[in-house]
């Protein structure tokens, strides 16, 4: 149907078909960094996979989150990003995969950095991203906007936003407000209405606290 779809894979992608893996279009690795018994089996694991990916599909995104970073300090998170994306990077030039560069991220559930993450890789296979970038430019500039962002309500995932710099504090403040109103929504939605409606009654819900949240300097269109 056009959709974003997501497969749960094996980690070797041993036993995954080559037409199949000719499909995809990005490559989402999850390592958690918690587990130091186990980390330098998925560092294997990884560069095996994106190599078997690689080869069969050129020009496919490898995405590398690293997750559970809530129990690192913040300057341990900065090293670890260092590190890991210049040992992936070396890696895959040792097995001749040049001219590519993984995009490794820092994630956790305790704070809204597990959907900026998502939101990067969603933002990347976006079809018209460039498009929706100038509508959400326009819209700032008539609107008086400081900024605005096209959002999935139940994923929370950023599709899209202008082009303007992003600051993360926004972004959590859009998460946070989109719980909020989809649970308002929820609340006052009658039993019998259906999936889709119910789902319109929570972007129109979100519209209209996006736009009590413009006074206070954010913007935001769903």
């Amino acid at each position: 149907d056009g959709g974003l779809q997501i497969w749960d894979l094996a980690s070797t992608l041993e036993h995954v078909d080559s037409s199949f893996l000719q499909t995809i279009s990005s490559l989402v690795f999850v390592m958690d960094v918690q587990d130091n018994v186990a980390a330098p089996s998925a560092m294997d694991m990884l560069v095996n996979a994106a190599c078997k990916l690689l080869r069969i599909n050129p020009r496919v995104f490898i995405d590398v989150l690293l997750h559970k970073v809530d129990c690192l300090a913040e300057g341990q998170r900065l090293e670890l990003l260092t590190d890991v994306t210049q040992k992936v990077k070396a890696r895959l030039e040792e097995r001749n995969i040049l001219d590519t560069s993984p995009n490794v991220f820092l994630s956790s559930i305790y704070d809204h950095s597990i959907y900026d993450c998502l939101s990067k890789v969603v933002q990347k296979l976006t079809p018209g991203l460039y498009s929706l970038e100038s509508v959400l430019d326009a819209l700032v500039t008539n609107c008086r906007m400081d900024k605005a962002f096209l959002f999935d309500v139940r994923s929370k995932i950023c599709v899209a936003s202008d082009t303007q710099p992003v600051d993360v504090q926004w972004v959590e403040l859009m998460s946070d407000m989109i719980e909020v109103v989809s649970d308002l929504a929820s609340t006052y939605e009658d039993d019998s209405v259906e999936e889709g409606e119910e789902a319109g009654a929570a972007s129109q819900a979100l519209a209209a606290a996006a736009a009590a949240a413009r006074g206070g300097g954010c913007g935001s269109s769903s």
